[in-house]
């Protein structure tokens, strides 16, 4: 049990206090730890902080420099946050005086005031300069009196009411008005702790919050932020609860109205932003957001986020945009159900539709976008989606909205560039086979090979959704444009199979580059390709030789021929350098074999030598044969001279001869071959002539050149 406090004052304050930085701390001894009735005033900041204990203000607190405003807490920091003490209830009365702004240059400064319990804030807040300062009024409940709101930020500034739960009735919405319609932004916020007492830190509208027009170019935004529920309640008269934003100028691109919770957002007045800057609204909840009434964006924009998203009854709009519009965007993220029930969305100018949700459903049919005529053109929407299909059926209602352009996966849409499309987070599979492709050594295979075929079942069948995106085809989901077609080793060492130098064998081909408009992926399967051998023909050189000798066959007579180019070069700078030839029945070696052809005599043999990468199991190779003669062997056989007696018949001796081998340039015959007699013949037959010439001395004898010649050989 708690003990009881004392009765009293920790710190009573009656007079006047200076300083750069000014304290009072007291704990919760006293029924009031600190009462300020006096006056303080601080360069920097003053603080009235008590742990626990009750904090009453009824004089006058400054805190503000020539550079600008300081800061004031009493009772606490900032929503309670950080190790400040916090005090228990706060009382600031109606002569109380709480000034943070700037002196004479700067911004305005900040002030706080917070308790656990409850909060009296009758008193005035002061926090402006060049751009308004901050002020903050927290409590589980709290009490501004009878009076109105005395808060001064100006343009810029920013007002914090953090309750435990709270109702904006008639009262509190002319207040948060006027401090809108000052440019002082305004949140209403309900706090965690404040919901551990029991509370449900709801925030309830059940009044019109209508911002007027002003003529001094100000701006303020006014913010919801429930640690539960918001909820904008409808009217018990003929009129809807509105919140209403009709300030002109400022709001381009900035929230008007952000309403966050974190819990459910339901909708059931009408929330229009009027005002000619283009502002934006923003739904942003933790659970559902029920949307039962209309929300017009104007000029400006709609962020909805949320779990599940319901747009509901026939007169439910939200409207977004002008002819004027340019770069306008309506944005609904779902991260479960998107449900149009009757609503719609209604589009003006150059306003663009971004559509995220885990499941579409729209049940208003093919007009749950409205465009007006004038904007039919530039109005363009993207919807983004995840599976097509769950357990066999379409797990989305499309309710007959045609794209008129194919569905796009893998993709979670583009704000910037819609152009009416579903976009679906999956990535259906398209399998695209490379053809087999052959060619023959030494060839360079053709980039482009043999194409590619393509498995078409897995294009999406559009009309199993009533048709609401067109019918893809392969012309229309693949772009072959880069196509590349590459070959690769099927087993390691080999050379990649396109190239001339690559071996007789078998080859990967594999196709990449491919791309989709529409997202498809693509699962390759590689093709077959296949290096022939390349026919080539060798043919034996003819050869010859003399009879009686033996022929070394030269292993280099031999020609080549390159059948596929009709020439005499290999592929790759290849060269046979060597061949084996074979003569028939030994020809080439034997000294008996007589004069003559001996057609086809020489053949080639597959023992070959190559140079420059030659391998012979990349070709085909046919043979020829060449033709070997043997030719006749020169040799001279010479007639011995001789003599007689004059008057004397001569008989003529066949053996009487010399022979020379002009092969060798010696007396011997190859084979032991000799010639043994031959017939000699007297050119004028002095051999048997027993008479001179008439001119003849018959006194001497008488020589005759050459006068003997061989006739023929008799015998060898």
């Amino acid at each position: 049990l708690s003990q009881p406090k004392e009765n009293g004052i920790g710190i009573n304050n009656l007079g006047e206090v200076d300083g750069e930085e000014v304290m009072f701390s007291a704990g919760d001894a006293f029924a009031d730890a600190i009462y300020h009735q006096g006056i303080i005033r601080a360069e920097k900041s003053a603080k009235l902080h008590s742990d626990g204990g009750n904090i009453k203000v009824s004089g006058k607190i400054e805190a503000s420099s020539d550079n600008g405003g300081g800061r004031i807490e009493i009772g606490g920091t900032d929503k309670g946050a950080g190790t400040a003490p916090r005090a228990s209830n706060v009382s600031i009365f109606d002569t109380a005086t709480l000034d943070a702004s700037a002196r004479s240059g700067g911004d305005g400064g900040d002030v706080v005031i917070w308790s656990d319990g409850h909060t009296e804030m009758f008193g005035s807040i002061f926090a402006e300069g060049e751009n308004g300062g901050f002020a903050e009024v927290s409590g589980s409940t709290y009490d501004f009196g009878v009076s109105a709101w005395r808060i001064h930020l100006g343009q810029g500034g920013r007002f914090l009411l953090d309750p435990q739960d709270i109702t904006i009735g008639d009262t509190l919405a002319k207040e948060i008005v006027k401090q809108l319609d000052k440019g002082t932004d305004v949140t209403i916020s309900t706090n965690n702790e404040a919901s551990e007492d029991g509370g449900n830190g709801d925030i309830t509208v059940d009044a019109d919050i209508r911002v007027p027009a002003n003529n001094e170019d100000k701006f303020a935004k006014l913010t919801l932020d429930s640690v539960n529920d918001i909820i904008i309640n409808e009217s018990n008269s003929a009129d809807q609860i509105r919140i209403w934003n009709l300030q002109d100028n400022g709001s381009s691109d900035k929230n008007v109205f952000e309403f966050k919770a974190e819990n459910d957002i339901v909708i059931n007045g009408v929330i229009d932003n009027f005002g000619g800057g283009g502002g934006r609204i923003l739904l942003d909840a933790g659970g559902n957001v029920a949307i039962n009434s209309t929300i017009d964006a104007n000029r400006g924009a709609v962020t909805i986020l949320g779990d599940n998203i319901s747009i509901a009854n026939a007169t439910t709009s939200i409207l977004s945009g002008q002819s004027t519009s340019s770069d306008n965007l309506v944005q609904i993220t779902a991260q479960g159900d998107l449900t149009f029930d009757g609503g719609r969305l209604q589009l003006f100018g150059d306003t663009d539709v971004v559509i995220s949700a885990n499941r579409f459903i729209n049940d208003t049919g093919s007009n749950v976008f409205s465009v007006n005529a004038a904007s039919a053109d530039s109005v363009q929407w993207s919807i983004a989606l995840p599976e097509l299909m769950e357990e066999g059926r379409s797990i989305h209602t499309f309710g007959g909205l045609k794209s008129n352009n194919p569905a796009q996966f893998g993709s979670t849409g583009d704000a910037t560039t819609p152009r009416n499309e579903y976009h679906f987070a999956f990535e259906p599979t398209i399998t695209v086979t490379a053809n087999n492709d052959s060619k023959i050594y030494g060839e360079v295979a053709a980039t482009s090979f043999e194409g590619v075929s393509f498995d078409e079942s897995n294009l999406i069948d559009a009309s199993l959704y009533g048709g609401v995106f067109t019918q893809d085809t392969i012309v229309t989901s693949v772009n072959q444009n880069g196509l590349v077609l590459e070959s690769h080793p099927m087993s390691e060492g080999l050379e990649v199979g396109g190239s001339a130098e690559a071996d007789v064998g078998d080859y990967d081909i594999s196709a990449s580059g491919l791309e989709s408009p529409n997202g498809y992926i693509f699962a390759p399967v590689n093709g077959k390709l296949t290096v022939n051998k390349r026919n080539i023909e060798l043919t034996a050189n003819d050869q010859e030789k003399i009879y009686g000798d033996v022929l070394n066959l030269d292993n280099t007579a031999f020609s080549v021929k390159d059948l596929l180019s009709d020439g005499k070069e290999l592929p790759n700078y290849e060269k046979i350098n060597t061949v084996s030839l074979v003569s028939a029945n030994r020809v080439d070696a034997s000294t008996t074999k007589g004069v003559g052809p001996y057609a086809d005599n020489i053949s080639i043999t597959e023992t070959l030598t190559g140079s420059n990468g030659f391998d012979q199991k990349n070709y085909n190779i046919s043979y020829k044969t060449g033709n070997l003669t043997i030719n006749r062997r020169p040799i001279t056989v010479t007639a011995n001279e001789q003599q007689k007696s004059y008057g004397e018949e001569l008989t003529l001796d066949g053996t009487q001869f010399s022979v020379k081998d002009l092969v060798s340039d010696g007396d011997e015959l190859p084979n032991n071959e000799e010639i043994r007699s031959l017939n000699l013949n007297s050119v004028t037959d002095k051999d048997t002539s027993t008479f001179a010439s008439a001119n003849d001395e018959t006194d001497e004898n008488k020589s005759y050149s050459n006068e003997i010649e061989v006739i023929e050989i008799n015998e060898v």
